[in-house]
Formats: C-alpha cells, sequence, structure tokens
C-alpha cells in the first residue's frame, strides 16, 4: 500500500475500531447546482460510469431501426464534449472508467458475457480464464489494470484480473469461502471485492482485498453484533475502502490499520470519494438522496430538476445517467 506495508498482514492487525463521537446532525445547506452535459444526436444517450477525477464519463447512444434491431454506439465525454465511437452490444454496458479515459464492461456473444475494454477508439475483448465461460470487467485505474469477475460451470465464480497488455489472472479466493468477485481496483493496483460461501444465498460474505501480487486478505468485521454478517463493498479509493455490513457502514484505512464506524443517521451510503465527502440516500433528516461534505448536507435537486446519482468525483461533481451532474464544490 501506500507506506509499503504489506496487505498480507494478518487480519488482526486491523482491529482497532473507533466510533463517531455524538454530535448535532450537520446543517442542511444551499442545494447542489444542477448543470447539464453535452448530447448527441441520432438517439438516445445515457451515462454509464464516471471516472473520480470528472474528467471522463463514458455511456451509449442508441437507437431502435426496427421491432427486433437495436443499435448502439459507444460515447466517452472528456473535459465535457461527448465523442462518438464504434458500435457495441447494445445489451452490455460499461461498469467503470478510468482518469485516462479507457472505459471497462461486458457485451455479449453467442449469448454468453465475455469482458471488454474501450480504449484507442477499439472495443476489446478481453481473455476469459480456461476454466471459466463468461466474464465481466468492473474496475479499471490508470495504469490500465482491470479488475472483474470470470464464471462457469459449474458454480464457478472467481475474482480474477487482467494486466495492462491484456494477461488475465485469476485472483486467489481466500480458504473457507466458496467464490469470489471483484469490484473495485485502487490506483497502486489493489483490488477490492468480496468472498463468500454458500450458493444463491450466500450464508458468508466478507470484504476482500488482493495486493496487486494478487495476495487476498480478508477485511475483519468492525461494528457488528452479528460476528458472521454479510459485508458488501461500496468504495475503494487511495487506501481507503468503505463497506456495508446490515444498516452499518464502515471505513477501512489500510494503511493505518483502522475501522471506523460512519455515521449515515439512518442513511444508505452510496458513494464516498478521497476528500471524505458521501453520497447517502436519505439519513441526516431527510427522505431523499443526499451530498454530504464540508461539514453541511446538500440536496441533490434544487426542487425542479436533480440526479439520481450514478457516482462522485473527487473535487464533489455528483453525475447521473440523465446526462447532468450537481456541481457540490
Amino acid at each position: 500500500m501506500r507506506s509499503g506495508r504489506s496487505i498480507a498482514a494478518g487480519a488482526a492487525a486491523l482491529i482497532m475500531i473507533s466510533g463517531t463521537p455524538a454530535a448535532a446532525s450537520p446543517p442542511v445547506g444551499e442545494p447542489c447546482v444542477y448543470r447539464e452535459m453535452r448530447t448527441v444526436e441520432g438517439g438516445d444517450t445515457t451515462v454509464l460510469a464516471i471516472d473520480r477525477s470528472g474528467r471522463y464519463q463514458v455511456g451509449g447512444t442508441g437507437r431502435r431501426e426496427s421491432p427486433d434491431v437495436i443499435k448502439a454506439r459507444v460515447v466517452l465525454w472528456r473535459d465535457g464534449t461527448p465523442h462518438v465511437g464504434p458500435e457495441v452490444d447494445p445489451y452490455g454496458g460499461f461498469a467503470a472508467v478510468s482518469t485516462t479515459g479507457v472505459a471497462v464492461g461486458w457485451a455479449h456473444e453467442n449469448w454468453q458475457r465475455h469482458a471488454v475494454m474501450y480504449a484507442y477508439g477499439q472495443i476489446i475483448k478481453l481473455a476469459t480464464p480456461p476454466d471459466a465461460t463468461q466474464a465481466e470487467a468492473s474496475a479499471v485505474n490508470a495504469n490500465g489494470t482491470v479488475a472483474g469477475t470470470a464464471y462457469g460451470e459449474p458454480d464457478i465464480q472467481r475474482a480474477v484480473a487482467w494486466s495492462p497488455d491484456g494477461e488475465v489472472r485469476v485472483l486467489a479466493t481466500p480458504p473457507g469461502f466458496s467464490h469470489a468477485s471483484a469490484t473495485h481496483i485502487d490506483t497502486d493496483g489493489t483490488v477490492l471485492g468480496y468472498a463468500a460461501s454458500g450458493s444463491s444465498m450466500p450464508d458468508r460474505v466478507r470484504l476482500v482485498v488482493w495486493a496487486p501480487d494478487g495476495t487476498p486478505r480478508v477485511l475483519p468485521v468492525a461494528g457488528a453484533a452479528d460476528p458472521e454478517p454479510r459485508m458488501w463493498p461500496v468504495d475503494f479509493r487511495d487506501g481507503i475502502v468503505y463497506g456495508q455490513h446490515d444498516n452499518t457502514y464502515v471505513r477501512w484505512d489500510l494503511e493505518q490499520d483502522t475501522a471506523t464506524v460512519i455515521d449515515t443517521e439512518g442513511g444508505s451510503l452510496m458513494f464516498a470519494n478521497s476528500r471524505g465527502s458521501m453520497v447517502s440516500f436519505g439519513g441526516f433528516g431527510l427522505h431523499e438522496t443526499v451530498f454530504v461534505g464540508g461539514g453541511v448536507v446538500r440536496k441533490l435537486h434544487n426542487g425542479h430538476v436533480g440526479v439520481s446519482p450514478l457516482g462522485l468525483t473527487d473535487n464533489d461533481l455528483v453525475f447521473g445517467r440523465s446526462l447532468a451532474y450537481m456541481d457540490c464544490r
């Protein structure tokens, strides 16, 4: 990690649990400022993923040419300007875009889902591991390292990573778990995801971080009465993991080996950035999606228009799918 400390250190090291002292709710400030994105002509356009800097957004534009035919093309916004790319699978999608404008996701071929990358103006199919039949990419960092999940029969689900040159490797599922998925990747190549045991209704789910060399580490439970809660990843930036179990949200600092319970005042944490700003669904005395940062709570609509949040940038912009964002700076 940033300090050079091995991520494979024993889980017992990460046991310092702290809570937020009781305090008055932050005041409600002015709503964030609604701003529209530039669109493209010739079809319905939507945003699917954003990068953490706010410079890039990726999505698609499409139109139905007949009752059975939909044509779609990729759209990459760079510094606010949309650039239309090649034709893409209308039933595929993009899950992430890096700060260098590389987008990753999935597409279908012969009824099978495979991971794809959009880079250099081309759609590139990523390799599927030999023991899997399908794969999807969920995250990419500025170096071009990609993380995702591969699937196969019977009941194979493995976290995987692709190197910048496209080589795929399976990330080890920690002992005691039957399957795993990768959901986020940090700037240094550390991958965040989860491991689970059980089938369609897993009886055990824990957060896992894989070091750049692929070594897994199961994060310890924090702030839960149940010793084996189902834990799910929320966000991951600069060595800070945000996760959820039941209705509790926790912030793990992998460098400091600490875990802190986050008080969302009844809300559901959706995103968090490197500043510590958050987007929460409800909470803080409000029954709507809000931005929390700078010691204030701000609504994501102005009484007339707003966004359904898709992501939060490090400079406090909240993007939605509907070609608009809320400027919370």
